[in-house]
C-alpha cells in the first residue's frame, strides 16, 4: 500500500516550514521555559530504556526531545521523523553542532513508506 500526504498534511507541513527558523525561540518564550522541564520529565519516564536502546521521536521538529534523550541516555540512538524538511535541516545542524549526529538523525515523514 502506498500513502500520500493529504491536503491537510501539506498545510501543516507548510505552516511548520514557515515558522521553522523561529520555532525554538518561540517555543521557549511562549512556554516560559516550561518546555525544557516537560521534555526532561518525559525522558525520565524512559528509565527502562536499555543502555544502547533506540527511540523514535515522531514530529521531532528541531530535535530538542532527541537531544534530551541523548543527554540522559548517552549510549542511546534516536530517529526523529517530521513532515517539515526545513525543521529536519535545522535539526541536522543542531545535532552536528553538539557532535551527536552519529547517534541521532531525522527522517522525512512525508516519504511514501
Amino acid at each position: 500500500m502506498r500513502y500520500a500526504l493529504t491536503p491537510r498534511n501539506i498545510e501543516i507541513r507548510d505552516n511548520f516550514d514557515a515558522i521553522a527558523p523561529r520555532y525554538d525561540l518561540t517555543n521557549r518564550v511562549i512556554s516560559l521555559g516550561i518546555d525544557l522541564r516537560w521534555r526532561r520529565a518525559a525522558v525520565q519516564m524512559l528509565s527502562d530504556l536499555p543502555p544502547e536502546g533506540a527511540v523514535l521521536d515522531v514530529a521531532c521538529g528541531t530535535c530538542d526531545m532527541a537531544l534530551e534523550v541523548l543527554r540522559q541516555h548517552r549510549a542511546a540512538r534516536v530517529i526523529g521523523a517530521d513532515l517539515s524538511r526545513i525543521m529536519l535541516g535545522l535539526a541536522a545542524r543542531k545535532l552536528a553542532a553538539r557532535n551527536v549526529s552519529g547517534r541521532a538523525g531525522g527522517v522525512d515523514a512525508s516519504w511514501p513508506w
